[in-house]
């Protein structure tokens, strides 16, 4: 949380009085144990009631970690109070471990998927393991998240 709260409270109002930003478009992305990361704060945003990001990309989160706490963020975001549009790009290497990181990524996307203004993808890259999924994943949330206008 205090990490969270430095990002929305410090860190984002610097960057924003020293360069032009897209306030409400903004983006969180993260590998392993910052994809967890970058799920968590989705939680903790959709706890506190704000708007922060509204673009989450996880690449190989990793959902086990704290037994499997973010398997809470279904249940949290279908309760949340801000019905903004909030999208979520989450990827897994398919060489990756099917009972650790395969399976629970599958499940969270499934029940996140349910819900009303969340646009959510979920990406198995089959022939990539753990360390090779950031630079392709982030690449292609980028590409969901900002499209390029002809």
């Amino acid at each position: 949380p205090k990490f969270f709260d430095f990002i929305g409270n410090q860190l984002i109002p610097q960057i924003d009085s020293a360069y032009k930003t897209e306030k409400t478009n903004r983006t969180l992305l993260g590998h392993s144990f910052a994809g967890y990361f970058v799920l968590y704060s989705l939680l903790n945003q959709s706890e506190s009631n704000t708007t922060t990001f509204k673009n989450f990309g996880a690449a190989s989160p990793s959902l086990w970690y704290n037994n499997y706490y973010l398997n809470r963020l279904p249940l949290k975001l279908k309760s949340r109070v801000n019905k903004d549009t909030v999208n979520i790009f989450t990827t897994v290497g398919g060489l990756e471990g099917p009972e650790w990181d395969l399976a629970p990524g599958k499940n969270l996307s499934d029940s996140m998927s349910k819900i009303k203004d969340l646009k959510i993808q979920h990406k198995v890259y089959s022939e990539l393991g753990h360390m090779d999924v950031p630079l392709i994943s982030f690449t292609k949330a980028l590409q969901e998240f900002y499209p390029v206008k002809n």
